[in-house]
């Protein structure tokens, strides 16, 4: 029986996911599994998996991030990663794909689901470069 072709690009893309996701950003097949169990996987389930600091910048509302940037208390940078990897996080979870992040300083970070983490760090970068 030949499989049918939605599932061989589901498996196409769930294997380039995974292929680019960080070995730190990656669930444990323990963890994929408790997750199945979750009805919800935002909130508390998912923040035992972040930094303190990544759960502090998840916090905040996007005119909170604007000015902790502009006052250096954090990187355009450390925001991408914080928001990127908590998407992986959930994406892993839930199987869904989603590109993950940034169109500019001044886009809340819940519009930054447009190109991919390598674009989204690029432009963090040099948002970071410009306000130094």
């Amino acid at each position: 029986m030949q499989i049918p072709r939605w599932q061989v690009i589901a498996r196409a893309k769930v294997a380039d996911m995974h292929s680019r996701t960080p070995d730190e950003w990656r669930l444990s097949n323990l963890d994929l599994e408790n997750a199945k169990k979750q009805r919800t996987l935002t909130g508390p389930y998912i923040e035992r998996y972040l930094t303190d600091d990544e759960k502090g910048i998840i916090g905040n509302d996007s005119v909170q991030l604007v000015e902790k940037i502009k006052s250096r208390q954090y990187t355009a940078v450390d925001v991408v990663r914080a928001y990127c990897r908590r998407l992986r996080l959930l994406n892993k979870s839930t199987t869904v794909f989603m590109k993950s992040c940034s169109t500019s300083l001044c886009t809340p970070p819940s519009v930054w689901i447009n190109t991919t983490r390598r674009m989204a760090l690029s432009k963090a970068h040099y948002t970071d470069y410009q306000l130094a």
